[in-house]
């Protein structure tokens, strides 16, 4: 009798152990596919964000095909900053903010002080639109900054980067009418100043006049700023990055821009998060603005997207209207 109560106390422990070691093992294999899960998602990602034979302005795209000139200001590491504890109030939330570097602008160019105005003499050839693409109108060589009244006149094509003539200490709201309604959305010239500097520039060119949003991904992003409407075209330059700290940047309603994949590939291509997309992002889109009212329009626009194909082209293609900018001094 003794012996067999050992025999069964020693199977008995025995069962426990195996029955740990399968507990222990299933746990390995659940982490393993977490894993698995975890590379598979990132692919995926990787994927949409990258089109296959165009340059992904990414969610984004940026200078494709037009892409002349890169201009490197800035770069994935925090700059050094003068204005540390001095940003302007920020429409964003606190945890965005954190996510934001604020940087020092670029020293403000000698091509500021004559904004090119509708009276401009320069003779310019015109390519008629064709498609989704509107019609491409050549700006002279070394054109200045546009007024920010809206009198400059209309270009869609530039041989080089913009000059710096924005003040970081204005507060910069754009209107961007669609044909699917209106939004406003807040620029942040303290965290991203070439990009908004960019943004001002071909706004009041009358640039995005038009433009179609080529590229919209249900319950991700709407994509836009190609004047060719085929998601591959810019504004004919290149600009450099002002990446964000992390994606918690890209909340609902975020503005960033489109690239290649490669550095300092930005240039007309921009997208708008739509809701919890961003956290399908990476750090690797400067983020320039926040929409501040209309994100219902974002959201119709959205609803036209396709999943198929990258949402390139969406099932409904929705275009700008007029983007125009005003500046007031920050309260």
């Amino acid at each position: 009798m003794p012996n067999d109560k050992r025999a069964r106390h020693k199977a008995y422990r025995q069962a426990k152990q195996a029955q740990l070691r399968r507990a222990q093992q299933r746990r390995r294999n659940l982490r393993r596919g977490g894993v698995v899960a975890s590379v598979v998602v990132v692919a995926l990602v990787i994927a949409l964000l990258t089109i296959g034979g165009k340059p992904a302005h990414h969610v984004a795209t940026s200078a494709g095909k037009t892409t002349t000139t890169t201009t490197p200001s800035s770069s994935t590491k925090p700059p050094p900053s003068n204005h540390a504890g001095s940003v302007a109030a920020s429409p964003l939330p606190a945890k965005v903010a954190a996510a934001l570097y604020p940087r020092n602008p670029p020293a403000r160019s000698a091509d500021c002080s004559a904004p090119t105005a509708a009276s401009s003499s320069t003779a310019t050839t015109t390519i008629p639109a064709k498609g989704n693409a509107v019609s491409i109108v050549p700006a002279p060589a070394k054109v200045g900054f546009p007024a920010l009244n809206g009198s400059s006149p209309r270009y869609t094509k530039f041989t080089s980067a913009p000059p710096f003539c924005i003040n970081v200490n204005d507060k910069y709201i754009a209107t961007m009418v669609t044909t699917a309604g209106t939004m406003k959305i807040e620029l942040l010239p303290r965290y991203a100043p070439v990009t908004v500097n960019n943004f001002v520039f071909l706004a009041d060119y009358h640039f995005f006049n038009g433009v179609v949003f080529q590229r919209v991904i249900p319950g991700f992003v709407d994509q836009g700023g190609d004047p060719t409407g085929t998601g591959s075209g810019g504004p004919g330059y290149t600009i450099g990055d002002e990446y964000p700290k992390s994606i918690a940047a890209y909340d609902a309603g975020a503005l960033a821009m489109a690239n290649t994949g490669a550095p300092h590939s930005g240039g007309s291509q921009f997208f708008i998060v739509v809701g919890s997309g961003g956290k399908g992002l990476t750090p690797t889109y400067s983020m320039f603005g926040q929409v501040i009212s209309g994100m219902s329009v974002a959201d119709k626009i959205n609803a036209g997207g396709d999943s198929a194909d990258n949402g390139d082209p969406p099932k409904i293609t929705y275009k700008m209207l007029s983007v125009s900018v005003t500046a007031e001094p920050a309260s």
